[in-house]
């Protein structure tokens, strides 16, 4: 499973007794990447009417299988620990139709624990099947939850969304010790609070204006 968070440099007595260990920095380095080829990894949760599923070229993503239902809110969560990161950046790989103006994809971020809620990514209707990119340079030394939410009103539904190709990047040290990479799984992340996506994103038939 191509799902890998590095850890950079913590403390230098980490690394004493272990004769092959070499920290290089390195920048643009990749902190995890996701292609959901074999699921999802440890740290990571689907909520709502977002499914793994593989396509007919053989490629698993996450999103709606058939049409959205009114009224949902549907989820893709990770927590990232950037602790020894900077110049951290996230991209995707996203397309989908959904009703213009009513019903919204969304990248949102927050510091961990409980902070409010960001929004780095909003679209609604057309969703080119394109390369997202995006800096997180402010959540940089910092860990975060990151989520890919859709929500959706009581009125028209539509194909839905589909994501995949999820890179996180960043300068830091990493460990290119034979014996001892340094490799750190993300930690378990709690529910979201799914109600509050939903207050985001529900606009009950008012035009909402992207955040």
């Amino acid at each position: 499973m191509r799902n890998k968070l590095i850890i950079g440099l913590i403390a230098t007595i980490g690394f004493i007794g272990n004769a092959n260990a070499e920290l290089v920095y390195q920048q643009g380095a990749e902190i995890f990447t996701q292609d959901f080829q074999n699921g999802l990894g440890a740290g990571e949760s689907l909520s709502g009417q977002f499914k793994l599923f593989t396509d007919a070229n053989g490629n698993t993503q996450v999103g709606h299988v058939g049409s959205y239902i009114n009224n949902t809110v549907d989820s893709y969560s990770l927590k990232v620990d950037l602790t020894n990161w900077s110049n951290v950046t996230v991209s995707f790989t996203a397309s989908g139709y959904t009703e213009a103006g009513y019903d919204f994809f969304k990248l949102m971020v927050r510091e961990f624990p409980q902070s409010g809620w960001s929004v780095k990514y909003n679209n609604s209707g057309v969703i080119s099947n394109a390369t997202y990119k995006f800096n997180l340079f402010e959540y940089s030394g910092k860990v975060i939850d990151l989520a890919w939410v859709f929500t959706s009103d009581y009125s028209k539904t539509f194909g839905g969304v589909k994501f995949d190709n999820i890179v996180i990047k960043g300068d830091g040290y990493i460990d290119n010790g034979a014996t001892n990479p340094s490799i750190k799984v993300p930690v378990t992340l709690p529910l979201l609070g799914l109600m509050g996506f939903g207050l985001l994103g529900f606009s009950r038939r008012r035009a909402a204006v992207p955040c």
